[in-house]
């Protein structure tokens, strides 16, 4: 609101007991002394000089009137939340509604303090006039601060006064954050009927109202002791509110108990970002591995799955059974294509465990990084190429499964209703790729979309440029060695050599360049039964 007016400006506006000429303004300011009025009148800044006078030099009517019409409580847009406010004003431990509370109070109190300039009437009639014309609607008042504060007491507006120069966030006010915590069942029985109802939820959430007001009672007797005195048991409508309360003030809690994998898939911390120390190419890799949502000729087949985290270039390798030599053919197949990791985590899986890809590790000199049980989020990279994967690749495959028990209960519907018809499995569902053409088209997919698909986690680069930006020294090892070490080792343990050579499963292989008495270990060659 101005609040300094020419002249023209105060004929202008039309004010009452005030002339509507610059003339007839003149001769008023002459008549009741304005221009002698050092606190209420200026000389005017600018080109063409003349007079300023404060509207508190103004007939109180005409004030009131001008301060109704153009005095506008809470000018400033509603805030959206509490970290909208000023910053001097924000307080952590304010709600959003009681920082709405408190920025419309203070709207209130700098409209007043404007409102009281050049008032010529003491501050209690000021304050009068003013909570009068506020609650009368005399007043241009912002819509959010009206819906906050309907009305208000002369009282109320001195108490807020006292309690701003203090502290502004004695303003704030969230009556329902002051209710919380202080209910039947916050409270009765030092809080036991609380946990009582809440341990009997997360045992059965199909319970009513109606049994847990029964349970209540065996457990409690027909009384509660609430700050002290004794109170009824309160009737089954109550303990409906106070049940859809806590279903939803503890719906994680009672998710995480009930149901552990939507509070895995859906609530639980997923660690984002915790590898962002992971940059240079090799630094860690993550396996592991999932059926294929996809039936092949020759039966159902899994996916061994390699991300190399800061990179995020895959490899995927295609095996009809989960076991440790698909685990080393992917990771041969990842050796050739990126060089050697320093470290591999993987889960606990008896195909991750395995003597034989420990052993494989310890050749290699790669560091074994086992996650925790049941804790998917530790290799949350790996998973999330997987379901790409599936969501991705595996949906446009012949033979597509579906990914869930519901798609795949339709999938059996329709095999049914195929069957009917004559139709066998692989005409109804386009079964037609075998084991080693999915290797293929997976490899196809990785090539030429995954790896030029851009990534969130590269800032929007595709894994394709940044492997080939690493500056990284990679470090190598010969196929041929690298495939010795992939063979099987013959019963698992070492073998001495004698004069006849070396005894493996009944037959003896000659070794004339090792001297008999010598340990070793055997590899076969699953290529050639005459060679070890």
């Amino acid at each position: 609101m101005k609040e300094w007016l020419t002249a023209r400006e105060i004929a202008d506006a039309n004010l009452p007991q005030i002339p509507t000429t610059v003339k007839g303004v003149l001769d008023l300011a002459e008549r009741d002394g304005w221009n002698t009025d050092e606190i209420r009148s200026r000389k005017r800044a600018g080109r063409g000089g003349g007079m300023e006078y404060h509207v508190g030099a103004l007939p109180t009517l005409a004030q009131v009137d001008y301060k109704r019409r153009f005095l506008r409580v809470g000018s400033l847009a509603m805030p959206a939340a509490a970290n909208d406010a000023p910053s001097s004003l924000v307080r952590s431990n304010l709600s959003a509604r009681a920082a709405i509370e408190r920025d419309a109070r203070l709207a209130i109190l700098r409209a007043f303090d404007a409102f009281a300039k050049g008032q010529r009437v003491n501050k209690g009639a000021t304050r009068d006039l003013f909570v009068k014309r506020y609650n009368a609607g005399y007043l241009a008042v912002e819509p959010w601060v009206r819906e906050h504060v309907a009305a208000i007491s002369v009282r109320s507006l001195a108490r807020w006064k006292d309690e701003a120069k203090a502290d502004t966030s004695r303003l704030a006010v969230d009556k329902a954050a002051n209710r919380k915590g202080k209910g039947v069942f916050d409270l009765a029985n030092d809080g036991q009927v609380r946990v009582f109802v809440l341990a009997l939820l997360a045992d059965n959430q199909h319970l009513s109202a109606h049994h847990i007001r029964q349970l209540c009672r065996s457990e409690f007797g027909e009384t509660l002791i609430v700050s002290g005195r004794s109170v009824e048991m309160p009737p089954v409508r109550t303990f409906q509110h106070a049940l859809k309360t806590l279903r939803s003030s503890e719906k994680v809690v009672l998710t995480k108990i009930q149901n552990p994998d939507l509070f895995r898939s859906t609530m639980a911390p997923t660690g984002r970002g915790a590898l962002a120390d992971i940059t240079a190419a090799n630094q860690l890799w993550m396996i592991d591995a999932s059926p294929v949502d996809a039936q092949c000729t020759d039966g159902r087949h899994s996916i061994y799955v390699c991300i190399d985290i800061a990179t995020r270039r895959i490899v995927l390798h295609v095996s009809k059974t989960p076991r440790a030599s698909a685990v080393a053919l992917m990771i041969r197949k990842g050796i050739l294509a990126f060089g050697v990791p320093t470290a591999i985590k993987t889960d606990n899986g008896s195909d991750f465990v395995a003597k034989e890809v420990n052993r494989l590790f310890a050749h290699l000199d790669i560091e074994p990084i086992r996650s925790n049980a049941y804790s998917p989020q530790e290799k949350g990279h790996v998973e999330r190429v997987i379901r790409t994967f599936q969501h991705d690749c595996a949906t446009t495959l012949p033979g597509f499964v579906g990914h869930s028990v519901a798609d795949r209960k339709a999938i059996e519907a329709r095999k049914s209703f195929a069957a009917r018809l004559g139709e066998s499995e692989a005409e109804a569902f386009g079964v037609s790729l075998s084991g080693v053409e999915l290797q293929d088209a997976v490899d196809r997919w990785v090539e030429f979309v995954y790896h030029h698909r851009p990534h969130e986690g590269l800032a929007r680069k595709t894994p394709s440029i940044v492997g080939a930006q690493s500056r990284e020294r990679v470090r190598t090892v010969d196929e041929r060695a690298l495939d010795i070490l992939l063979l099987p080792v013959a019963g698992g343990a070492t073998r001495t050599v004698t004069k006849h050579g070396i005894r493996v499963d009944g037959r003896h292989y000659m070794t004339p360049a090792i001297l008999p008495g010598t340990n070793v270990l055997v590899r076969m060659d699953d290529t050639d039964l005459g060679l070890v």
